[in-house]
């Protein structure tokens, strides 16, 4: 297992605690943020076709009586109520929309909002470009985004708090493709949801939930959110990237990812989160896991999850102790179907798990997977 622990690609951006510093940075201008991954280059640190139904329109539709319509790129909307866009935006040369108050409640009645900034032309290493396709920014509550398509930025939607008041939110029924850097991102939140979506095609990943801590005030700054019933499949690094503690990720489908010499269906690199019935296959090239717990992740409940055809199926990191992997299927992982990384699976449980192959501690099974 060593060869895949050394995942760093040289000019990989630590894009978790560095990015979430920068973004401290623009918030309160003076805010510190620390990291205790043990990979920083892996730290950033939607469902199928059955997504919850939604109508999707053609051409420009008129807003509903009682909603606001969205007209522009770049449109702010400063107060709560209802919004709707009755057309597509873009190609918008900067924001789509920008969320600036509690309580606004955006559906994008089946239009799309597109950037110009996908992959193909955006190099996330290295761009500027800032653009995001719905960003809310500040200490909102009760922010509701639904029902459409962000195509095309550098980021898709973008939900961050300030450290001493965390963003709350709700995002479903949303496709948000091919961003240069990140799909759907939250930083200093909790309270949030993230369901019955898609995040597919992004330069980086899909969902990413960034763990970025400020002394004194909180650490990590993101919790209790939950993510369910997204497919977060075809992401350059992680279908979903978790740094944050208890966090809720449940019936997700997270496959086809980690095409970057780094990533997995799903990373997790805090504490005390719930990973529950995700299917997690196929992320294999050039070293996907299916699932990973980095090193020193605490409590972690890695249960009844699917994790095929990928390097390693379940992955439990050095230094990671006092979890439970319990009831998963792993078949067909080229290097290990199940791994722990530490002597005798130290404090770590795995029970009642279905898989051909294990190994820990860089050798064989003793006995501790089960």
């Amino acid at each position: 297992m060593k060869a895949n622990r050394n995942l760093r690609m040289a000019g990989l951006p630590a894009l978790g605690l560095v990015a979430a510093r920068r973004w401290m940075m623009k918030v309160s201008g003076n805010a510190s943020c620390a990291s205790r991954a043990a990979h920083p280059g892996l730290r950033l640190s939607a469902l199928l076709g059955f997504v919850v139904p939604f109508f999707f329109l053609s051409g420009t539709t008129p807003a509903r009586a009682a909603s606001t319509a969205v007209t522009t790129c770049g449109q702010v909307l400063s107060a709560a109520g209802d919004y709707e866009l009755t057309h597509d935006l873009g190609p918008c040369e900067g924001d789509g929309v920008v969320i600036a108050a509690s309580g606004v409640h955006l559906t994008l009645a089946g239009h799309t909002i597109s950037g110009l900034n996908p992959p193909s032309v955006c190099d996330f290493r290295t761009t500027k470009a800032t653009q995001v396709g719905v960003r809310a920014e500040g200490p909102f509550t009760d922010v509701r985004i639904n029902g459409g398509t962000v195509t095309g930025f550098v980021s898709g939607i973008r939900l961050v708090g300030i450290p001493t008041s965390f963003i709350k939110f709700n995002v479903t029924a949303m496709t948000v493709t091919d961003s240069c850097i990140l799909g759907t991102v939250a930083a200093f939140a909790q309270n949030g949801r993230i369901a019955t979506s898609v995040a597919k095609g992004n330069g980086l990943d899909g969902i990413a939930l960034v763990g970025a801590s400020v002394s004194g005030i909180c650490f990590p700054c993101i919790q209790n959110i939950t993510v369910e019933s997204n497919d977060a499949s075809a992401n350059a690094r992680f279908g979903i990237l978790n740094e944050g503690n208890s966090i809720t990720m449940r019936e997700n489908v997270v496959n086809g990812n980690a095409a970057l010499p780094t990533g997995a269906g799903i990373g997790i690199f805090g504490d005390n989160n719930t990973i529950d019935r995700n299917s997690a296959n196929n992320n294999k090239l050039p070293s996907g896991f299916g699932i990973v717990l980095e090193q020193g992740v605490q409590g972690n409940v890695i249960t009844g999850n699917t994790a095929n055809g990928n390097v390693t199926g379940i992955d439990v990191e050095q230094n990671a102790s006092s979890n439970t992997v319990q009831g998963n299927i792993a078949h067909g992982n080229s290097s290990a179907d199940l791994n722990d990384s530490n002597s005798a699976c130290d404090s770590n449980i795995w029970k009642g798990n279905n898989f051909d192959t294990a190994t820990v501690a860089g050798g064989p099974n003793p006995g501790c997977i089960r």
